[in-house]
């Protein structure tokens, strides 16, 4: 009876591992950044410096706000969101890029709710100016 268990264990198990890596590779899942929300809870919101998060190999950050899914114009090369993502579609996300001049490293799901970055929506910031500042003014 053990052995039954411990195999329906492991093949419910493996079932729900390849589920979830099939759910986070289509999108279904959002891929929340918590390092964003905890550094801007560090700097009680007043602003957050992009530096210091995500890995070395990015160097530059580009944003997206609602109902913006232009990720090829802004990033300049072949890339869309809309194959990762459907988030955009609602008022309460934005997608935060960490990108270098020819591919993307990652991206985040990030909650309007936890800092609103859509002034930035359309806009890459160079990763040794990726200080933003609230409440964000349109950079020009």
């Amino acid at each position: 009876m053990l052995i039954i268990v411990l195999v329906f264990s492991v093949f419910f198990g493996a079932c729900f591992g390849v589920s979830i890596d099939r759910m986070l590779n289509s999108g279904l899942l959002h891929h929340y950044d918590y390092a964003i929300w905890r550094e801007l809870e560090k700097n009680n919101h007043k602003f957050i410096d992009f530096k210091n998060l995500g890995n070395d190999q990015w160097t530059r950050i580009c944003f997206l706000g609602p109902y913006n899914p232009e990720s090829e114009e802004l990033l300049g090369f072949s890339w869309n969101i809309e194959e990762f993502t459907e988030v955009l579609s609602s008022d309460s996300h934005n997608v935060i890029i960490y990108a270098t001049e020819e591919e993307v490293i990652d991206f985040s799901i990030h909650r309007r709710s936890y800092g609103d970055f859509s002034a930035l929506s359309g806009q890459c910031l160079d990763r040794l100016n990726s200080t933003v500042v609230f409440p964000i003014d349109r950079i020009q």
